[in-house]
């Protein structure tokens, strides 16, 4: 743990000269870079630190504050909340590695469900009903993850990513509402899970996807630059490509037949 000794601060007065604050009073501020988590020390908290007053000290709801925003500064995060105590910890907690693990698990597995939904991979095929209940899983946290970052985010709505979360949200339980009642009235055999098109939506549009959000937007900024050399490259390809079908055109014949 790399620990910040205790500080004191100061303050100007009239003439000039720096006297020692009756507000602020020395603490031990430490740092443990295994967690990321700044560590002020409230030995000297006074019994109601609401009211401020000159003789009365910084309260915890300050302190807690600033150090929520060390971390922002740290994890390079952005995010505009409210200041309430409760939105703050909720804030915290949002941004807890285990929910994030969480988080990342779920995609995944969502992602993964396209193996096992029929047309599924050979011998990797399950009941609708089993990968009804994991998807139900899966979407589950995606919304308790979207109601936890509207319990403490400033203009939420204004944000398209989160507008974008919640219609992938909608249109993927009408899609297995749908589905359910097909295989309820056993007509489910030629029905097709149109929403499987979204899931990657959810790997871009959380927080957590700000750096793939990042790469697309390079790449959509660099595209118009190298433009005529990628259709240079691909008229290349397929150039060598009708070449090598028309050279080995019989000897493709000669191998079926």
């Amino acid at each position: 743990m790399a620990s910040v000794s205790a500080f004191t601060t100061t303050a100007v007065s009239s003439d000039g000269l720096t006297d020692e604050s009756d507000i602020v009073k020395p603490r031990t501020v430490s740092f443990c870079r295994e967690s990321n988590e700044v560590i002020i020390s409230l030995n000297n908290q006074p019994p109601d630190a609401t009211v401020r007053r000159d003789n009365t000290f910084l309260g915890e709801l300050e302190l807690r504050l600033a150090a929520t925003y060390v971390l922002d500064a740290v994890s390079g995060r952005s995010v505009q909340f409210y200041t309430t105590d409760k939105a703050i910890r909720f804030y915290t907690l949002y941004h807890h590695p285990i929910l994030k693990w969480m988080l990342s698990f779920f995609v995944v597995l969502n992602l993964a469900l396209v193996l096992f939904e029929r047309p599924a991979v050979p011998n990797l095929e399950l009941p609708y009903w089993a990968t009804m209940v994991i998807e139900v899983s899966c979407i589950g946290f995606f919304l308790f993850r979207f109601i936890h970052g509207w319990s403490f985010t400033l203009n939420f709505w204004r944000d398209e990513k989160n507008i974008i979360v919640l219609v992938t949200i909608i249109l993927i339980c009408i899609d297995m509402l749908s589905f359910l009642v097909q295989a309820v009235f056993g007509v489910a055999v030629n029905a097709v899970r149109w929403s499987r098109a979204f899931r990657p939506l959810f790997i871009v549009n959380f927080a957590e996807g700000r750096q793939i959000r990042r790469a697309f937007r390079n790449i959509r900024r660099t595209l118009p630059n190298i433009i005529n050399v990628l259709v240079l490259f691909f008229i290349t390809i397929a150039i060598f490509a009708v070449m090598a079908t028309k050279f080995f055109e019989d000897r493709l014949v000669l191998i079926l037949f």
